[in-house]
């Protein structure tokens, strides 16, 4: 093409990189593209629009509608009983929980629940399904035969549950007992089986203090009123404990209740807890606890022993082990976690999410941030005019989930002048190890992998404003199945011509192939980064492209400094295959205004 002409071209494909915002626009790396919306990558190399969404359950009329802050899948255990999606909403601190199964849920909730946190979990243990509400909220359990919320029955809260000492009598290793030491009833475990004496020691009221009785030695075990944890900011299910980190708002005069007190159930028993299973995480150092997960992967120079990860705002800790025998690390590069519900465990990748940083992947033994941050720094922290960025005061409401179809992680968060509302999606495709951004027309707060059919991309989000469960990721043409309302698309090119080398862009051709049931609508547009007449400048090119898919002349007809993009934008199902530049290099001069 370059012939006698003089005209040179310069062809783009492969987009296999995704975003790059943050790249000099001189040297972008092969295969990334300097801005896009609503488009993901293909396997072959091209853009295509991101899937639109569906309406999978609505709330009824009469129901008071709030921000969804928690969605939740229970599946009875060996099939037993109808599988429950649970919504979760927040108003002036009170959760109320919805069963959203079919296309309607509510107006009536399984329970309401006040005192709750702005951060709401859940975790399945067996047959039932345990609710963290906040430090200041005790565990609520639901379990499939009641059809009801209600709170989690500790073991240690009243005498009933275990037996007065007594003389002479064989004890198994584990037995407890209550005994009274100071006019305070305290909890006793054997630590080997044994017959008791005839008459009862002296029995100590420190807690893990230990006292002979002839055969047995006993633990002391705290106060029986204690009563295990006081509230659940966070919940998991791990080495068959129901385990619980965060229990109250300030340290208590128990000294085994705080912001960073973990606790592990006894193995299998997910309501009774030993109080000397508890240990604190960075005691007194000022952060609050800001979620975790379980890591069960194995890989080379990774622990074979599952641990709990947890984050603090700026600490990673990694739990290995039970109690007793448990080790708590502090990992050295931890860099924490500001949005606890950004957190997932991505195969192959790591434990992604949000930290104060950017994001931040928890790898097994270390914590890795800008491999993942760089391509997105504006988008996160600014310094870029036309990209809004990331509402750092309402961070904490971001919300991320996996997904099938492209498989992947898809972080949701505000950006600022969204009212702390989540408009914005980063996802990131695990198989091109890429990032692309989309943008959605509606605000949303909650999301959810929906695993109730193995093997369907369940890809679930829920609207803030309007109480709607939505499905994406499911080959959607539109926004909420509504043809009226195609999917809004661009893609900012890479650029011609080198700095301050002058060029003639005579055109721009396109090979888009549309889609979806109708055209795809593409226009285009010239920015200037270099030179005099900087801005930007439509081509004043709509385009119309069929399903066959077409190869398309965006005539331009400029001379410029190099440092020349475009943005391509449209609407409508479409995928953009590769694109090119025509243009003939020119002396260096005085470029025409």
């Amino acid at each position: 093409m370059a012939g006698g002409t003089g005209i040179r071209t310069f062809r783009f494909s492969g987009f296999v990189g995704g975003v790059n915002a943050a790249a000099n626009i001189f040297d972008q790396p092969v295969g990334t593209v300097l801005r896009a919306s609503n488009l993901v990558g293909t396997r072959r190399g091209g853009l295509q629009t991101v899937d639109g969404s569906h309406v999978v359950s609505s709330p009824a009329s009469g129901t008071s509608i709030s921000p969804i802050v928690f969605l939740g899948r229970y599946n009875p255990k060996l099939g037993v009983g109808a599988s429950r999606l649970f919504a979760v909403m927040l108003s002036n601190g009170t959760a109320s929980i919805y069963d959203a199964n079919g296309s309607t849920y509510g107006p009536t909730p399984l329970g309401s629940y006040p005192n709750a946190g702005p951060l709401i979990g859940g975790v399945q243990f067996s047959n039932s399904f345990f609710f963290a509400l906040g430090l200041n909220s005790p565990i609520y359990v639901y379990q499939g035969s009641s059809g009801q919320i209600s709170p989690l029955v500790n073991a240690y809260q009243a005498t009933t549950n275990y037996p007065p000492w007594l003389p002479s009598v064989a004890y198994p290793k584990g037995a407890h007992v209550y005994a009274t030491s100071g006019g305070t009833n305290y909890i006793f475990r054997a630590k080997h089986g044994g017959r008791s004496g005839k008459t009862a020691p002296a029995w100590p009221a420190t807690l893990n203090a230990r006292v002979n009785d002839q055969e047995i030695i006993w633990i002391n075990k705290g106060p029986l009123n204690n009563g295990g944890p006081t509230g659940a900011a966070f919940l998991f299910n791990h080495m068959n404990s129901l385990w619980v980190w965060g229990t109250a708002a300030t340290y208590d005069s128990t000294g085994i209740n705080g912001p960073d007190s973990l606790w592990m159930s006894d193995e299998g028993q997910p309501s009774w807890f030993d109080p000397s299973n508890q240990a604190f995480i960075g005691q007194g150092d000022g952060q609050m606890p800001m979620g975790g997960a379980v890591w069960t992967q194995l890989e080379v120079g990774i622990p074979a022993n599952p641990q709990l990860v947890l984050f603090k705002s700026l600490s990673t800790y990694s739990v290995v082990g039970s109690f007793p025998a448990i080790s708590i690390q502090a990992i050295p590069n931890g860099a924490g976690c500001v949005a606890p519900n950004t957190i997932q465990l991505v195969p192959n990748i790591g434990m992604m999410r949000l930290s104060a940083y950017g994001v931040a992947v928890f790898t097994g033994t270390t914590d890795v941030v800008e491999a993942f941050t760089d391509p997105l720094r504006p988008y996160l922290f600014g310094g870029a005019s036309d990209i809004a960025p990331l509402d750092w005061a309402n961070v904490a409401n971001s919300t991320a989930l996996q997904t099938v179809n492209p498989p992947g992680y898809l972080l949701l968060v505000p950006t600022v002048g969204s009212n702390g509302l989540l408009n914005r999606g980063f996802f990131f495709d695990r198989m091109l190890k890429a990032w692309f951004v989309i943008d959605f027309p509606f605000p949303l707060s909650a999301a959810l992998m929906d695993i109730a059919n193995p093997g369907a991309a369940a890809s679930l989000v829920a609207g803030a404003q309007d109480g709607v469960i939505r499905q994406i990721f499911a080959g959607d043409e539109y926004w909420d199945a509504q043809p009226t309302t195609p999917i809004a698309w661009s893609v900012r090119t890479p650029v011609a011509g080198a700095p301050t080398t002058p060029i003639f862009i005579r055109r721009i051709l396109t090979r888009i192939r549309a889609t979806g049931t109708g055209p795809a609508l593409v226009s285009a547009a010239m920015a200037y980064e270099q030179g005099r007449g900087g801005g930007q400048e439509s081509t004043g090119l709509t385009l119309a492209i069929d399903t066959n898919g077409m190869t398309q002349a965006i005539d331009v007809g400029r001379t410029t400094l190099g440092g020349t993009y475009f943005d391509i934008f449209g609407s409508g199902r479409m995928v953009l295959e590769g694109l090119e530049y025509q243009y003939v290099p020119k002396p260096v001069t005085r470029v025409p205004g």
